[in-house]
């Protein structure tokens, strides 16, 4: 309780009290009765706050001669205080004030927030009926808005707890996820924050009009932090809620690597340092079908590389979830073998997206299960544009990742 709701009380029962002892020719005398009346509504010292009804059968009177004796005790009450000039009366008139500048509501909005903020340690019901008796307004308005802001209330507290429920359980998947579709090599390093602190990215992002791009100010690494797609930024997210990540950079170095004699440079998405020491390089792609593509895995294979040289782990990701997935997804019986066949009789030439599409529809088989097929099976699918072939030849990829991809399910 506050010393203003200290004074309500105190000056309420001095009220009750000087009444008591005037005589009947006061022109605001009241009987026994009703200072009685008031006096047990409004019991503090014992929180005792009994109803009309309860009154009524303990007086063996009726409900409306008790509710009259109330709401004339309580006109009596806010003529004294006005003429006495009471701390009562200055919360009163500050209560008008308020509602004067306000909509209509911002009465009962102030008398809500007087038994919050003053009187918190005792029951709302008949802390709302005198404050609103004082100002003059209806106890059944009141009432209804004290209903309504209690609802208001519950859905507010409703929506935080499924909000932070909601945190709790991404950050449990993305630390699952972190810890568990990570791939980790022979040497395994450790690093310190101050490593990354004040490191810039490799490159800029590329603005294209197919995707969402931009920066994000990161609260864990106190910068702006890129991103190049909705994937990404996604992703940053989670990382930023995640217990397990204490700082992450984008974008974080660039591999030279050499293929059939052409010369390539791959930048990783994201290195992410964990609370123990060791860092995860990330390749984020927006999705499965990105993630078999031969062409990611070409730059795979730099990044296997330089992972297993300076003992980083690995991640292929889609932002939330790694190709585990898919190699423990069922498959529709016979579907394998009818794309098989496909392949075959083209001889290593490519496979359309009509003909795959008439195969899978032939079957009543979803696409993720294509993707299934194409990584149990190691054949080669180019998604832009499409091409199925009968081998994918990066095999250090699925050497060195998809072998080592635990049995975990989504």
């Amino acid at each position: 309780m506050t010393s203003m709701g200290f004074s309500i009380l105190d000056n309420f029962t001095k009220f009750i009290d000087a009444k008591l002892s005037q005589y009947p020719h006061d022109r605001l005398f009241l009987s026994k009765t009703d200072l009685y009346i008031l006096k047990r509504m409004y019991n503090w010292e014992h929180m005792d706050f009994p109803t009309e009804t309860d009154l009524a059968e303990e007086l063996n009177l009726t409900f409306e001669r008790v509710r009259r004796r109330r709401k004339r005790g309580f006109y009596h009450l806010r003529v004294a205080s006005k003429r006495s000039n009471t701390h009562i009366s200055n919360i009163v008139s500050s209560v008008y004030k308020y509602s004067l500048q306000e909509e209509r509501n911002a009465i009962y909005k102030t008398i809500v927030r007087l038994w919050l903020n003053e009187l918190p340690e005792f029951p709302a019901l008949p802390i709302i009926s005198l404050l609103a008796a004082l100002c003059n307004e209806k106890m059944t308005s009141a009432i209804h808005y004290l209903k309504s802001w209690k609802k208001a209330r519950t859905q507010e507290t409703f929506r935080r707890i499924i909000q932070k429920r909601r945190i709790l359980r991404n950050e449990a998947i993305l630390k699952d996820h972190l810890l568990l579709s990570t791939i980790w090599f022979d040497k395994v390093g450790r690093w310190k924050k101050e490593a990354f602190l004040n490191k810039q990215p490799k490159r800029k992002i590329v603005n294209n009009d197919r995707y969402i791009s931009g920066e994000f100010n990161s609260e864990k690494c106190q910068r702006l932090v890129q991103y190049e797609s909705n994937v990404e930024f996604e992703f940053i997210q989670a990382l930023e809620e995640s217990p397990i990540v204490i700082y992450y950079l984008e974008q974080p170095v660039t591999i030279p690597y050499s293929r059939k004699e052409i010369d390539y440079h791959y930048t990783p998405d994201f290195a992410i340092l964990l609370k123990d020491g060791r860092c995860i390089l990330a390749e984020v792609k927006g999705s499965y079908a990105d993630m078999l593509d031969p062409r990611v895995h070409r730059r795979m294979e730099a990044l296997i590389e330089y992972c297993e040289t300076h003992g980083f782990g690995l991640l292929l990701t889609n932002g939330r979830y790694s190709l585990n997935y898919l190699r423990n997804y069922p498959c529709t019986p016979g579907l394998e073998k009818a794309i098989q066949d496909k392949l075959d009789e083209r001889k290593g030439r490519i496979v359309s997206r009509r003909e795959c599409d008439d195969i899978l529809s032939s079957y009543g088989a979803k696409k993720i299960e294509l993707l299934s097929l194409v990584l149990k099976n190691n054949w080669g699918l180019y998604p832009y544009p499409f091409m199925l072939l009968a081998q994918n030849d990066y095999l250090i990829f699925r050497e060195k990742i998809i072998s080592k991809l635990p049995s975990i399910s989504r």
